[in-house]
């Protein structure tokens, strides 16, 4: 049997890296073919992803990758929750992602909350009300920039982002959108009521996938770039890391019944799979929240502090040039 070689893009908001998956008919051998740094960069009072930078540490890889494999059948990608691009009417990026610990939206917050309440947003949504919410971050731009309503052309979620770059095609994945703020508890679907509240074009969302779909080839001059092979196909995945991450536990439906899950990186997502969404007063006052599965149904959870912490003591550090109290 032929092997195949598909290609895992696992982007957090401290890292990234590319694992290879090489399936020879009888099992799966995976190796990191390349890992890199992603911090936001603070430039005039606001916090951005240096999103060319990603792109370009992702060519890298990819290339690495392809020497070390001979060819790549597939890529996907998946990244942190919340963040987002603007595509202009030509489907160029109006202006850099920002970082959703930018302070934007702090302004808003009054503004925000007068057109639709905490309490109403939650069991619209399922998602649990707070300032880093993409449903709030696109309402700050907005404000910031009314040409947007009459200039943007589509919002594209992170993984959904750097998919379009490499293949020029616009998809929507479902367990990304479903950290937006901006999908019916009930069908979820784009939530049509909450984007009018808000005051956001329904245009500017397209149609959801669930269960994954294949984009496409590359584009050619990122093909001729990379001397990758012309069948290489991007596949709109598991766009959401923690996602990703329940996706790969080896449980069955019954072990869900008995399980929850805790997953730890900037920040650790502890919860549990569920059929539907968990929309009681009692879960919004916990602090718990509902994001998507890769096979439509939901995951109910809670944000708490994870490696945030480490990272920025990491950071200081470095500026101090104190390495050398790291434990060794």
């Amino acid at each position: 049997m032929a092997i195949t070689n598909l290609i895992a893009v696992d982007l957090g908001a401290s890292s990234g890296r590319l694992i290879s998956g090489q399936f020879d008919g009888d099992q799966i051998h995976l190796k990191e073919q390349f890992r890199f740094s992603n911090q936001p960069v603070a430039v005039n009072g606001h916090l951005y992803w240096d999103y060319p930078k990603i792109f370009q540490e992702i060519k890298y890889g990819l290339a690495i990758a392809r020497r070390d494999l001979g060819r790549i059948d597939g890529m996907s990608i998946d990244t942190w929750g919340v963040d987002y691009g603007i595509l202009s009417q030509r489907g160029e990026l109006l202006f850099a992602p920002h970082s959703y610990r930018d302070s934007r939206t702090d302004a808003v917050k009054k503004a925000f909350y007068q057109r639709i309440s905490p309490c109403k947003l939650f069991l619209a949504t399922g998602n649990q009300p707070a300032m880093i919410n993409t449903n709030v971050q696109l309402f700050a731009d907005v404000e910031r920039y009314p040409f947007l309503l009459s200039e943007g052309a589509d919002v594209l979620m992170m993984p959904n982002l750097i998919e379009y770059f490499f293949t020029g095609v616009k998809q929507t994945d479902f367990t990304i959108a479903s950290t937006s703020g901006l999908l019916d508890v009930a069908d979820r679907g784009w939530n049509d009521a909450v984007l009018q509240k808000l005051g956001m074009p329904r245009k500017w969302f397209g149609k959801l996938v669930t269960g994954g779909a294949v984009l496409g080839p590359l584009r050619p001059e990122i093909q001729a770039e990379l001397q990758l092979n012309e069948d290489m196909q991007v596949i709109n995945g598991v766009g959401h890391d923690t996602a990703a991450a329940v996706l790969a536990l080896p449980l069955t439906p019954e072990d869900w019944q008995q399980t929850a899950f805790i997953s730890c990186g900037t920040w650790s997502i502890i919860g549990r799979k569920t059929a539907k969404p968990i929309v009681s007063l009692e879960a919004e006052d916990a602090g718990l929240t509902n994001e998507g599965c890769f096979d439509g149904s939901n995951r109910l959870l809670q944000n708490v502090t994870g490696l945030w912490i480490v990272q920025e003591l990491q950071r200081e550090w470095s500026y101090q040039a104190r390495w050398w109290i790291l434990p060794k």
